[in-house]
């Protein structure tokens, strides 16, 4: 019996990588997907070290670009054929400014791999588990979708995108009366490298999340977490669910004609 096929953006480092070793561990064959040739290569030779039996495909993909994701989806496919499995991780933090400030490239760059990378997956691969009617696509959004902290405007916005994109195609896919399932994943600070291009910075608000970075989860303490959701068949995975419930009763106060609080986290 063939293994299950997973596809994992962003697979180089970080949360991808530490999903990719726990997918494989779970028994499936992995598509590791990255726009950074080097260290996409040594993710995979890392994985077959320790796990020699593993089968991968180590895939250059751009998730800006929309054919690259679509030729991404095109490799699996003829190498491996039905894919069952994708995570849409890859994503950065964007420029840690105000809204009316930091370089607007960065700005651009944010919304291009962390919501545009997202949908090109989305169209990439839902396709086709729709017309199989099976699989599962996951979105790795995060609990700045739930409250935006201060100068995290870029992060925060394009995570709320992924979010929404998530449960849009959630109800579009139940009127369909489609077996495809989603999850949206929301974790908490992951002790990953999405912010060690900060370091050395002056920005008070980069040295707060530097800062929070290490008090943060290791990244394959969200891995497996991610593969719990996945096993229990959930939509939202999350690393702490009390502060996304607390973040929400924030906004029922702000829509019952409060003003939008000042904590920079929910109060727990």
């Amino acid at each position: 019996m063939q293994k299950p096929v997973a596809v994992v953006t962003g697979a180089a480092s970080g949360i991808g990588l530490a999903l990719s070793r726990a997918l494989v561990d779970a028994g499936y064959r992995v598509a590791l997907a990255d726009v950074r040739v080097e260290p996409l290569r040594a993710a995979r030779d890392g994985i077959l070290k320790d796990a020699p039996s593993a089968e991968l495909l180590d895939v250059v993909s751009d998730v800006t670009s929309a054919e690259s994701v679509v030729a991404l989806a095109e490799t699996v496919v003829r190498e491996w054929g039905a894919v069952d499995l994708v995570i849409n991780n890859a994503g950065v933090i964007g420029p840690v400014s105000t809204t009316w400030s930091g370089p607007l490239e960065q700005w651009h760059l944010a919304v291009d791999i962390n919501f545009w990378g997202v949908l090109h997956g989305m169209r990439a691969f839902l396709p086709g588990m729709i017309e199989r009617d099976s699989g599962r696509l996951v979105n790795v959004a995060s609990v700045a979708a739930w409250s935006s902290a201060p100068q995290m405007g870029s992060y925060g916005a394009t995570k709320h995108a992924v979010m929404a994109l998530t449960e849009s195609a959630y109800r579009e896919l139940a009127e369909l009366g489609s077996k495809v399932a989603l999850s949206v994943v929301c974790p908490t600070t992951v002790r990953t490298g999405l912010v060690t291009h900060l370091e050395g910075t002056e920005s008070a608000g980069e040295a707060k999340l530097l800062a929070a970075r290490e008090r943060g989860l290791q990244p394959e303490e969200v891995a497996a977490l991610v593969l719990e959701g996945i096993a229990a068949g959930d939509y939202l995975i999350t690393t702490d669910r009390a502060w996304l419930v607390n973040a929400a009763k924030q906004r029922l106060g702000v829509a019952e004609g409060g003003e939008p609080p000042l904590d920079r986290e929910p109060p727990r």
